[in-house]
């Protein structure tokens, strides 16, 4: 009989832990999920100059950059409309690497960037650290 009840009240521990665990889980993704951020960094790391420099959100909201230097970074304000963002797609034009685009999508936080870099075959590719959910 002692053995039983020593039995059961573990399987409860466990039960109670597992149950606990899930919750909290749960919740910490609810409370991750419900955040959005006010903006999006920009920033051209290859040699050339962009020009036409676009940032589409969810679609729809574009925000248009225009020219970007080499080396600088912009801090681009997501429109009111487009909150929060799940999708964004960057894409613009250099003399001498043509065209260029990234399309990404999933959860954009504060520390979200899109960095427009230079390939090894001289052609310009976006990269981001958006958080695919």
């Amino acid at each position: 009989m002692r053995r039983v009840l020593q039995n059961l009240i573990i399987a409860f521990t466990v039960i109670f832990l597992f149950t606990g665990m899930f919750l909290y889980r749960k919740s910490e993704y609810v409370e991750a999920s419900g955040q959005y951020t006010s903006n999006i960094t920009i920033r051209n790391t290859s040699p050339l100059e962009l020009e036409n420099v676009q940032v589409k959100f969810n679609g729809a909201e574009t925000v248009t950059i225009g020219a970007m230097q080499s080396g600088e970074k912009r801090v681009i304000e997501i429109p009111e409309e487009a909150k929060p963002a799940v999708t964004v797609q960057v894409s613009g034009i250099s003399d001498l690497a043509g065209k260029f685009a990234g399309h990404f999508s999933g959860r954009i936080t504060d520390g979200t960037e899109a960095v427009i870099y230079l390939e090894e075959d001289m052609t310009l590719g976006v990269s981001s650290n958006v958080i695919d959910d």
